[in-house]
């Protein structure tokens, strides 16, 4: 990542070469963190929480919105986002959306503590995608957002984004996944990859 001034804004190359190192360590977060859920719901959550990410920090940057701004519109999008993508089953039933809704708010905060408690893979068990939509959604947009507008502070983007491939090894399997042969060393494939 290279620097740029804060008073002229970053080429459209600094920003491809940016959004692509940003986007393949969430690949690697979501590739570690598949154990835990195995469930199409949790791809579909990563997805849709990584792409409104890069659009309201695409717009922050272009609108040129203060940080408070930006952290105003994320929490915003994430209490939209929460019960579609944290609580799918929710959407089954209409009348349980109230319900739903508290129980995202409440997994904010203990769905954490919850995922330890659990067997994995918890598919879309209770509300313990909330946790994934969380640091997959504000990791994603804290990231993009230094990497393209703060020229001191990008340099906290790959400790930020390690983050992702720590959740994945911190809540998954206590198991060494499959081995196998790469690169002609007999190695666990998950974890070499993280």
């Amino acid at each position: 990542m290279s620097k740029h001034s804060n008073d002229t804004p970053p080429s459209t190359g600094f920003i491809i070469v940016n959004s692509v190192f940003v986007l393949a360590l969430v690949a690697l977060g979501a590739f570690s963190a598949w154990p835990i859920y195995e469930s199409p719901s949790y791809l579909v959550l990563v997805g849709v929480a990584v792409a409104v990410a890069v659009v309201i920090a695409f717009v922050s940057l272009i609108q040129a919105w203060s940080w408070f701004t930006v952290l105003l519109v994320g929490i915003g999008a994430y209490l939209v986002l929460g019960v579609p993508l944290g609580v799918p089953s929710a959407l089954e039933d209409p009348a349980h959306l109230g319900v739903a809704w508290l129980q995202f708010i409440n997994a904010t905060v203990f769905g954490w503590k919850q995922l330890v408690t659990v067997t994995i893979p918890v598919g879309t068990y209770q509300a313990l995608l909330v946790p994934a939509l969380f640091l997959f959604f504000f990791t994603s947009l804290a990231a993009l957002s230094l990497s393209w507008r703060a020229a001191r502070l990008h340099l906290l983007v790959v400790p930020l984004l390690l983050l992702l491939p720590l959740f994945g090894l911190a809540f998954g399997p206590s198991t060494q996944s499959e081995r196998s042969t790469v690169l002609w060393v007999d190695v666990s494939v998950r974890e070499f990859f993280i």
